[in-house]
């Protein structure tokens, strides 16, 4: 029973999944992290709950995140090498008041990526 290469790849492939099998070669993904904190600019308090997503180019959301308790956020992508916008977005504001919508476009060529922001409360002018 000669069931070929191109066969017996797409068997593997289908079953352990396309990462698996590039990590048991030692083949880098492309995955890239983005972390850091959001803080308020009036007080630079942490601010926690905000949404923070990241997109790619195409509009495609690649992670999405909330704000934790110091204001820290961790995204996982798989743009390494490209651009993505990272949203910051005060869904429901709270007692500490609500903030601007935010966007920063980056460029991931780091493993590890760092952006702090700073919001600014929805009623300043």
């Amino acid at each position: 029973m000669n069931l070929g290469f191109k066969r017996i790849a797409t068997s593997v492939l289908t079953v352990l999944g396309i990462g698996t099998l590039t990590s048991c070669y030692g083949m880098a993904p492309n995955y890239a992290r983005v972390e850091g904190t959001v803080t308020s600019s009036e007080d630079n308090a942490p601010v926690q709950g905000i949404s923070v997503r990241a997109v790619d180019s195409n509009g495609v959301e690649l992670d999405q995140t909330t704000t934790l308790e110091g204001g820290m956020y961790y995204l996982n992508t798989r743009a390494l090498g490209s651009k993505v916008k990272v949203v910051f977005e005060d869904l429901d504001g709270d007692e500490n008041g609500s903030f601007k919508n935010q966007s920063k476009e980056i460029g991931l060529v780091d493993l590890d990526t760092e952006l702090n922001v700073e919001l600014e409360n929805a009623d300043e002018e």
